[in-house]
């Protein structure tokens, strides 16, 4: 009985970590074939490897092409309780990697560490903004982003504009802009700010769980701005005896 006794643990184990490698040798395609419906806007255009390893060549939101995403997990983590994926994705104009955590179900749930670039006139199209269209580089570095039912209700992180840039509605060169993200009230705020460029921006974005969203933003033309620019500013918002612009924009994000 002793021996029975010392023997039990370690057949457990055995028999768990068994457990874990054969989910984990699953092929991607049949995971993908349980899951898909529930990716929403995001589908790949096949996938390939297993749910240990694989790559999903030809992501999509919606119409807008994403690049090719890999994968990886540790079996280790499924003796948590957690499905982690450290992931990357390599695409036009894109570039990213981080750790994705899904809910057993295989719902999205969190990003962690999420970090890379993506040009800003991508974004304007993966975002739907319409009538905007923007230039530069954004790099991003965030730590958290935390998700329900494909939306996402949460961020922490920071932001950076390289060559922030307008040319739609009107053509505006702004420098480098940075912002931080945090959650407040239930809803994703992003603090604004340039870098000592020809205009001052002072302002907030705020992101609703539903995708609404709300800018609202001071720019304020300095000595080495444009007089032009000056002109073109003034049409997005109302100027002040100051000579500050107030920026007001909402709307919902395509995704």
């Amino acid at each position: 009985m002793n021996r029975l006794r010392r023997a039990l643990p370690h057949t457990l184990l055995a028999l768990v970590t068994y457990g874990v490698f054969l989910a984990a040798t699953v092929p991607a395609a049949r995971v993908y074939a349980l899951v898909h419906e529930r990716l929403g806007a995001i589908q790949p255009a096949r996938v390939e490897g297993s749910a240990w390893s694989g790559r999903a060549p030809g992501l999509r939101l919606g119409a807008a092409p994403l690049g090719d995403l890999s994968w990886s997990l540790s079996p280790l983590d499924l003796l948590t309780g957690r499905l982690d994926f450290d992931f990357a994705l390599a695409g036009e104009g894109l570039q990213a990697d981080g750790r994705l955590g899904l809910s057993w179900k295989g719902t999205p749930q969190e990003v962690q560490r999420l970090s890379g670039r993506i040009a800003a006139e991508h974004l304007t199209r993966l975002a739907g903004l319409a009538g905007v269209e923007l230039r530069g580089t954004l790099a991003f570095e965030l730590d958290q982003i935390t998700l329900d039912q494909g939306r996402v209700t949460g961020a922490t992180g920071r932001l950076r504009w390289d060559g922030a840039a307008l040319n739609r509605p009107l053509s505006a060169a702004l420098g480098t802009l940075e912002a931080t993200l945090e959650n407040q009230d239930g809803r994703v705020v992003a603090r604004i700010a340039d870098r000592d460029g020809p205009v001052g921006v002072d302002g907030t974005i705020v992101l609703d769980p539903d995708g609404r969203y709300q800018l609202r933003a001071a720019l304020t033309p300095t000595e080495r701005a444009d007089p032009q620019l000056a002109q073109a500013l003034a049409m997005l918002g109302r100027k002040d005896a100051q000579g500050t612009i107030q920026v007001v924009y909402s709307g919902a994000l395509g995704i």
